[in-house]
């Protein structure tokens, strides 16, 4: 988790990822865009194929991914006219049909219902239960909670590493310490009247 919410979090981990753990087969890491003048379905077979699936497999699992993301209405629309929730919602949808060793999911659970919440939780816990490793960018503690067996908090470098309840118990001090130490800064207002346009008091 980081308190900054800066999104180098996790292109730092992909990019770790790429050069230590050459010995895996495949990484699944969720698009940071799509082309914009492609559509929802034509962007799901070149995401695919840049992560890795040949086009045989997008085409068997491709109206999977169109229902897990709930965008059948909008599938061939430009994906240009989607929301940035929309995009993140069709990404982790394409990454939930693949087959990795590594999973870096960065904040997906900040967009969609709760029916769509839930698909991804349920998934990520199938790809757990199946060995997957899974790198969770996140500020849903709950999730963290249940989804992790480690955590690191980050914030401006590592200030807390191990067991997920007492990184979380870290990162909440230190997010009520810095919202305390705004709060010395704040304006208070001590005591106020209404005066006239000359300075006398209105009764």
């Amino acid at each position: 988790m980081s308190q900054s919410g800066d999104p180098a979090t996790r292109d730092d981990v992909a990019a770790a990822l790429r050069r230590d753990l050459t010995a895996l087969e495949s990484t699944g890491e969720l698009p940071a865009g799509f082309h914009p003048d492609l559509t929802g379905i034509e962007n799901i077979y070149l995401q695919g194929s840049i992560m890795g699936m040949k086009r045989a497999e997008v085409t068997r699992n491709l109206e999977a991914i169109i229902e897990f993301a709930g965008l059948k209405d909008f599938i061939d629309t430009p994906v240009k006219r989607y929301s940035s929730g929309m995009n993140a919602r069709l990404g982790f949808s394409i990454a939930a049909h693949l087959d990795p060793d590594v999973l870096v999911i960065d904040e997906v659970l900040a967009v969609g219902d709760m029916a769509f919440q839930k698909r991804c939780i349920d998934r990520m816990m199938h790809f757990k239960q199946n060995g997957v490793a899974i790198v969770f960018v996140s500020h849903n503690l709950q999730a963290v909670a249940s989804l992790c067996d480690e955590a690191l908090f980050m914030a401006g470098g590592v200030k807390a590493h191990g067991k997920p309840e007492d990184v979380i118990r870290a990162y909440v001090t230190r997010s009520e310490d810095t919202a305390d130490a705004a709060n010395n800064d704040a304006i208070r207002i001590m005591s106020s009247r209404l005066v006239d346009s000359t300075g006398r008091p209105l009764t």
